[in-house]
């Protein structure tokens, strides 16, 4: 619970031991804040009824400005009382009900201009953390009941930007009393925006004016201060005075704006930054052109806002992951394509994140938007800057355009006929181009005229060893399409002809029991059972080897807490002890169900003597 200001700040500002002339030593110090007061907080009755010790605080106040008004500002510790009166006359003015009645008090004794005065003239005086915070304080406070005019708003809040930004003082960041004035400068600033007297928008824009000099600064402090002013300005300010607030900022500025919002969203632990981040970012996603686009003739700017997306994807709690792919939809279907551009060019390529964006963009909920991408992703896949960084051709990528719509009958034929340009594809170091092209794999696969007629078979089963390198990647995706593939293969060409790469698979099967992703875990084991029944006669001896070494993780998958998984690797255990031909094995595995009795069973079983001649 925050402390209540001293009743006296005389008596308290002397008890600190603070000296009386020169500039006092005030860190650390407890500085009077104006807190929110609620419209029903009630109104004191007229004299005689009112608290006594409230009213003896209010006196007190009162009596400290008049004599800082007589005096000649070199106490600067009557200085600071001065400010801090300020704040108490005016927090028990809002809660009595007082403010017209503070509001001309202050105005008759120029209070605004009193305090514009001091910061102006001591400026020795502002290297005092302390002192800034309640200069900031009592601002706030006199705007609150209304006693700052609209032409004192403008030098106040360029005043005071010039001491908290040009001031301040690199060892001072890490000090809580900056941020507390920072904190101080925030709630000045949104009460000068909210007690304005013309319109809230023009006030935003005056301020605004007075904080862009200090955004574009030389010093990267000052810079970072100026633009998260900006920004939490920005989230406290009612919608309506929000629109084309984006017009204002240069684009370098509204990126790094965009960026910071992203940001806080993922990773602020202060529920105010989070909250505020999500009204921003619900903003800036209702006019992507006014933030992204300075007018419609300017080239747009939006590789750094899907790399901030992609960072972001990779650090936040996945409970937020669908707000950043939210933002990437919105900026694709209003810039389609330059994000899709931008996604395959500036995106770090070999990262799965990547592809989770690309499969998200590409896989719209909606119709049309879906159909607009894939028109504007055949475009971009032609282009030639796209061509040049892939080495590939503008004819031989306008093959992936085949690709990219709903298969048809047609393009699968046209596929079948340039089977010979896919392994170009195939060795591009590119998550999302992979994923395209194995993506064509699927779709031709699952047609078992593909894969069983003599030109047609041969020309697929060639490219089976480049498929197979697709498993080397870490990526869910890319490793599901390319085991569907083969598994496609191996069951329509049967045990007439195996997959020539069969044991290789069996080997990179094997490592994939035990992948993190349930998914490639069971479709993994599927796959190898699919292979040992299929194998050519010729390649038993060798597939012998392989189909041993999987029993144990067999085994031990039939406790995966994947029931799918479970129950697959029953099956391929099965499969392998039918293999072997140890019939009393794979009659104990298909009557009993524990692991724990088939591996006494295997264990006997291969402890077993082999038979005299």
């Amino acid at each position: 619970m925050e402390e209540r200001p001293p009743r006296r700040p005389r008596e308290a500002w002397e008890e600190s031991g603070a000296p009386r002339e020169g500039t006092p030593s005030l860190e650390p110090y407890e500085v009077t804040e104006v807190q929110p007061l609620h419209a029903d907080a009630g109104c004191l009755p007229p004299h005689g009824e009112e608290d006594e010790d409230e009213e003896r605080k209010n006196e007190e106040a009162i009596n400290t400005i008049e004599r800082f008004l007589r005096s000649t500002g070199e106490d600067d510790t009557l200085n600071m009382m001065f400010l801090e009166s300020i704040c108490t006359i005016s927090s028990i003015g809002i809660k009595r009900g007082w403010c017209e009645r503070v509001a001309t008090f202050c105005h008759e004794k120029n209070l605004a201009e009193k305090v514009m005065e001091l910061l102006e003239n001591k400026p020795m005086l502002w290297s005092c953390t302390a002192m800034r915070q309640q200069a900031m304080a009592a601002i706030a406070a006199l705007s609150e009941v209304n006693a700052v005019s609209e032409d004192e708003i403008i030098p106040l809040s360029n005043v005071c930007c010039n001491i908290i930004f040009i001031l301040a003082k690199k060892d001072e960041l890490k000090d809580g009393l900056y941020d507390r004035t920072l904190n101080a400068m925030d709630n000045m600033l949104q009460m000068l925006m909210l007690n304005s007297y013309t319109s809230g928008q023009q006030t935003l824009e005056n301020i605004l004016e007075v904080l862009r000099p200090f955004s574009y600064s030389p010093s990267k402090i000052v810079r970072e201060k100026a633009m998260e002013r900006i920004w939490k300005l920005y989230g406290s300010t009612d919608s309506s005075l929000s629109r084309n607030f984006g017009r204002f900022l240069l684009r370098s500025q509204r990126i790094d704006f965009i960026r910071m919002t992203l940001e806080k969203a993922a990773g602020s632990r202060r529920t105010e930054d989070y909250e505020r981040a999500q009204i921003i970012l619900d903003r800036i996603l209702k006019e992507p052109r006014t933030w992204l686009k300075h007018d419609y003739s300017e080239n747009l700017e939006v590789p750094e806002i899907l790399w901030s997306i992609n960072g972001n994807l990779k650090t936040t709690d996945a409970s937020l992951h669908e707000t950043f792919f939210s933002a990437a939809e919105i900026l694709a279907y209003t810039f389609p394509r330059e994000v899709l551009k931008s996604a395959l060019i500036h995106l770090p390529q070999c990262d799965s994140t990547t592809l989770d964006i690309w499969r998200r963009l590409l896989a719209s909920n909606s119709t049309s938007g879906k159909v607009v991408l894939e028109e504007e992703l055949c475009k971009v896949l032609q282009d030639h800057e796209l061509c040049t960084t892939f080495n590939i051709t503008t004819m031989a990528s306008g093959f992936l355009c085949l690709i990219v719509s709903c298969p048809t009958e047609e393009s699968l034929q046209v596929l079948r006929r340039n089977t010979d340009l896919l392994p170009t594809f195939l060795k591009i170091k590119s998550f999302p181009i992979l994923w395209l092209v194995l993506r064509g794999f699927v779709h031709l696969s699952e047609r078992p005229e593909t894969v069983s007629r003599n030109n047609e078979a041969r020309r697929i089963r060639t490219l089976l060893p480049d498929i197979l390198q697709a498993l080397q990647f870490d990526n869910v995706e890319v490793i599901l399409k390319a085991l569907n593939i083969f598994r496609n293969v191996v069951n329509h060409v049967g045990k007439m002809e195996a997959c020539p790469v069969a044991l290789e698979l069996a080997d990179r099967l094997l490592h994939l029991f035990n992948h993190e992703a349930s998914e490639i875990r069971e479709c993994s084991i599927q796959l190898f059972r699919d292979v040992i029944e299929a194998v050519a006669w010729w390649q038993k001896g060798k597939m012998e080897k392989r189909v041993l070494r999987s029993l144990v993780p067999l085994l031990l998958r039939k406790k995966d807490e994947t029931l799918s998984v479970a129950r697959a690797s029953g099956e391929a255990f099965v499969a392998c002890a039918k293999f072997l031909k140890w019939n009393k094995l794979e009659r104990q595995a298909q009557e009993d169900n524990d692991p724990f009795t088939m591996m006494e069973c295997l264990v006997r079983t291969t402890l077993q003597p082999p038979p005299l001649c």
